[in-house]
């Protein structure tokens, strides 16, 4: 008995939608899984992907990151690579390779730089796997860096033009991108998600943290969160507050992030020659961030250059805090009428965006409500995992 055209086409598309069900094996290649807002959304999404049903595995250029038990508990096996330092090359990519044969991996998803430019020099071995690259950054200087630093941006776009796939977490990062040269249909855009159930009011939390930090209850904290990287724009905000400390002696400022020694003690040196050491608290690179945004009145981004999507802001605002933000990546998007928006480095400009939004604490009741209440609506992680699920299915070609 022959089947017509109709049942033929109809036992195909079931076999289709049979397929886009199944999980797939998915590999995630990254630096590493230290303490950081990049680091939390991988493992969000990996988690996620987990959940939904996937094959995830993630390999760790350099280990002993926090997050690696955190995925492991999970479920979500994480592989060491152990890449000895910057020249490390030859050794570590076969390892890499190594890996890539053992997983047997049908789509390969890499974020940061280095990640990105390993996970292309894959393809001429195993050039049926698609490769995903991601890109977290928007308008970046890159006179800032170091040639080394200045080399892999450059390669890291190039080899963009070949991926089978480009996702920007950030529309700012998507449009950079595609100034450079990179093709439109070769990226996306997938916004982060915040973890609300992670990221949330906690008062208790936050009075808690004040007191340790010796806060008196009519005294104001602006926080700042992130790593000491130039384009974060630390000596701005530190202007900035040296400009609120001369209006009103009851305002506090707390940096919570690390960096690289040098750069910090330069950070600490700025704050004694513009006389506002007593007013700024170190916090260091903190684990519990939602006790450290509940503590806070306000958060500031001040970043100059390069931002994406801030995690610093989404989260913060998950948690009840309104922003301050400066006009690069998404930021302005994200706070919306929310927040206040300056220009990147105008220090005037932002200190006067801080003290609207400190005025608008106080007479804005419903203010911390609809913070929250915007991340939950528009940037879940539930939309995130989707998106990102949907573009690996499409990628692998289901």
């Amino acid at each position: 008995m022959h089947e017509n055209t109709a049942q033929i086409e109809g036992r195909n598309t079931d076999r289709q939608s049979e397929r886009s069900r199944s999980p797939l094996r998915i590999m995630i290649l990254t630096r590493s899984l230290v303490t950081g807002g990049a680091e939390r959304q991988l493992v969000t999404i990996a988690k996620g992907l987990h959940r939904k049903g996937h094959r995830v595995a993630v390999g760790v250029f350099y280990e002993n990151g926090r997050f690696e038990k955190d995925l492991m508990d999970f479920g979500v096996p994480v592989y060491a690579l152990g890449k000895n330092g910057r020249w490390d090359f030859w050794r570590f990519m076969e390892r890499l390779k190594a890996l890539v044969e053992k997983e047997a991996p049908e789509i390969i998803s890499a974020c940061h730089t280095t990640p990105n430019i390993f996970a292309m020099l894959l393809k001429p071995f195993f050039p049926r796997i698609p490769i995903v690259l991601g890109i977290r950054a928007s308008n970046m200087d890159m006179t800032q860096y170091d040639p080394m630093a200045r080399l892999t941006d450059s390669m890291v776009r190039r080899l963009g033009c070949i991926a089978n796939l480009v996702i920007a977490n950030s529309r700012a990062g998507a449009e950079y991108a595609m100034r450079h040269g990179l093709p439109k249909r070769r990226l996306m855009v997938i916004q982060n998600g915040i973890d609300t159930e992670a990221f949330y009011p906690d008062a208790q939390a936050g009075k808690t943290l004040r007191a340790k930090w010796g806060l008196g209850p009519g005294e104001r904290l602006i926080g700042i969160v992130g790593r000491f990287d130039p384009q974060k724009g630390y000596p701005i905000f530190f202007r900035a507050a040296t400009l609120l400390s001369a209006v009103n002696r009851g305002f506090r400022f707390i940096v919570a992030g690390d960096g690289p020694s040098g750069f910090s003690s330069g950070l600490r040196r700025l704050t004694m020659e513009l006389g506002i050491q007593d007013r700024v608290i170190w916090a260091g690179l903190r684990i519990d961030m939602r006790s450290v945004y509940s503590a806070l009145d306000v958060l500031c981004s001040s970043s100059v250059y390069g931002e994406g999507f801030s995690n610093a802001v989404g989260e913060a605002m998950a948690c009840g805090v309104p922003c301050a933000v400066t006009d690069v990546g998404d930021s302005a998007e994200i706070v919306d009428g929310l927040g206040e928006v300056s220009p990147p480095g105008d220090t005037v400009s932002l200190k006067e965006a801080l003290m609207r939004l400190l005025d608008r604490t106080r007479f804005e009741p419903a203010l911390s409500g609809d913070c929250r209440s915007r991340i939950e609506r528009l940037y879940s992680v539930e939309k995130m995992v989707n998106a990102t699920e949907a573009a690996f299915m499409k990628t692998c070609g289901f």
